[in-house]
């Protein structure tokens, strides 16, 4: 006579579905938790500066001319701290820069976090710490230090401390840190630190993509 089998048991078979169940719901009880659209537009924000930091780097070299990334600074302007174009050196040593294009807009709600000297170009909320480690490494350009090329009405530019040599060999120490945040009367508002990314460069010339606040630190 067969002996029935004991029901009180699991199978092996039975054990890998209930833990994949589980897997799956946790899965999307996290999810639930995260805003990924500010995820992906702020990736798709550190794409658009890494590519744009190649090309500049790549553009020096292969023009015999430094190049540049600046920064829309103009808080009246649609382009406020979103708008990034390659600006080329006027001349060898002038220290003036010619925007040759429009350049290239962050995706929506995603915004350059300034300097530490130009903290005043955004708003960070009472009782909010916004970390000295996350701002980008941006100065300020001085007055007609970049002509501006499409847009004439942009006169007030976010530069890098300092421009890509036509030798490839030097590749300047830069941080790009990309934060989400909301347009407000005269500038922008940023709320949450932890809502950034950031973007090096190897001494390769090579895309650092440093993804926590504590990486930020090159």
């Amino acid at each position: 006579m067969k002996k029935s089998r004991t029901t009180g048991a699991f199978t092996l078979i039975e054990l890998i579905v209930v833990i994949g169940i589980i897997g799956a719901a946790s899965g999307l009880v996290a999810a639930g938790f995260r805003d990924p659209g500010a995820g992906t537009a702020l990736r798709g924000g550190r794409a658009v500066v890494a590519q744009l930091l190649v090309l500049a780097r790549d553009k020096a070299v292969l023009d015999n001319r430094r190049t540049m990334l600046a920064v829309d600074a103009d808080p009246a302007g649609e382009g406020f701290l979103r708008r990034i174009s390659v600006v080329v050196e006027t001349a060898p040593d002038s220290q003036t820069w010619f925007a040759s294009g429009a350049g290239e807009v962050l995706p929506e709600g995603v915004f350059v976090v300034p300097g530490g000297s130009d903290a005043d170009l955004a708003t960070v909320p009472e009782g909010v710490v916004w970390p000295d480690r996350v701002r980008s490494t941006l100065r300020s350009a001085r007055a007609d230090e970049v002509i501006p090329g499409v847009d004439a009405g942009v006169r007030k530019f976010l530069l890098m401390p300092e421009a890509f040599e036509i030798d490839p060999a030097h590749s300047p120490d830069v941080r790009w840190v990309l934060t989400v945040g909301r347009r407000i009367s005269g500038g922008v508002m940023f709320t949450n630190p932890s809502s950034s990314v950031g973007v090096g460069l190897s001494a390769y010339g090579v895309p650092l993509s440093l993804d926590d606040a504590p990486g930020f630190e090159l």
